[in-house]
């Protein structure tokens, strides 16, 4: 038992160079190598901190010299710019000190020119009344300026006044070329009126009969003109109307024309007003060759005459 403890002490011995008694340590095993590995990590991580600050300084010092050249270079820019502009100035200082010598040099020289010998002229009089001569004639070019200022601004309101009135006839212009040309105004083929329309006895069945349309007189042949632009949208047989075709020209205005030999065009076709559609016939119920025509508002019959000229107020 007593070699063991021996074992797990560790013995220390310190000699004195000097005179003295030589002394023994004793230190256990496990607390001496405790020790140790302390002392070794501590001497590690103080080893990784002296490097980290080693390199944390030298980072430090790169940045303050990159900052410090970054400073200096701001401030001789700015020290720069500012002995660009001293200069200018100085520049333009030293033209309006030359420019005011040369016009106290011109004073003088007039001045000494105004001396005429024998003649009582006071020339600060003559000076005074000149400026106000000159303040007078700024003060009515002033006047003036202000009085064309004021001519201008009238006519230019006056010139948009004119500029929106004309564009408001020239949409006003389209508009009603538009109405115009979609409104059946024309002489669909040119003859005289063989029925009228309202209340007549129907020629064939002998019978009272409200005619819708009138019918003009032609020859077989004769080519049809739509009474205005539009679009087609019937066109075949219809009974006793025979052969027609149908135009609608907007606004609820639309077109019948009747009794045709032959229709020149197809539903959907866009037509121009005058432009030929078909020709005269006696197709369906007719005892002779003619156009029946009717003009249609929200498809109801009207009496065309209204539309057709020369015969507005008949």
């Amino acid at each position: 038992m007593a070699n063991n403890k021996k074992d797990k002490d560790i013995s220390i011995i310190i000699v004195p160079h000097g005179r003295g008694k030589v002394k023994i340590i004793k230190i256990n095993k496990i607390l001496y190598f405790l020790f140790l590995f302390l002392l070794i990590s501590f001497s590690i991580t103080l080893s990784y901190f002296v490097i980290d600050y080693a390199k944390l300084r030298e980072s430090f010092n790169i940045l303050t010299s990159k900052n410090l050249f970054n400073l200096s270079e701001v401030k001789d820019k700015q020290i720069e710019l500012l002995e660009k502009k001293v200069n200018e100035q100085s520049a333009k200082l030293d033209a309006y000190i030359e420019y005011i010598a040369y016009l106290s040099s011109l004073e003088t020289e007039i001045r000494k020119l105004a001396i005429i010998p024998g003649t009582p002229v006071n020339i600060n009089q003559l000076i005074e009344e000149k400026k106000k001569e000159f303040n007078y004639t700024i003060e009515g070019i002033a006047a003036k300026v202000d009085e064309n200022e004021k001519k201008i601004k009238s006519l230019e309101t006056k010139s948009k006044n004119v500029e929106l009135t004309l564009l408001v006839l020239r949409e006003s212009t389209k508009e009603y070329n538009y109405i115009l040309e979609h409104t059946p105004n024309i002489w669909p083929v040119v003859g005289p009126i063989m029925s009228d329309y309202g209340w007549r006895i129907h020629p064939v069945t002998k019978k009272p009969d409200f005619h819708k349309g009138v019918d003009i007189d032609a020859v077989e042949g004769t080519q049809i003109a739509a009474a205005a632009s539009g679009v087609v949208t019937k066109v075949g047989w219809n009974g006793g109307y025979g052969l027609e075709i149908e135009i609608f020209h907007g606004n609820g205005i639309s077109t019948v024309y009747a009794h045709c030999s032959k229709v020149l065009l197809n539903v959907g076709d866009e037509i121009k007003k005058g432009q030929v559609i078909a020709l005269v016939g006696m197709t369906g119920i007719a005892t002779d060759p003619h156009l029946h025509y009717e003009v249609r508002i929200n498809g109801v019959p009207v009496d065309p005459k209204s539309y057709l000229p020369g015969l507005e107020n008949k």
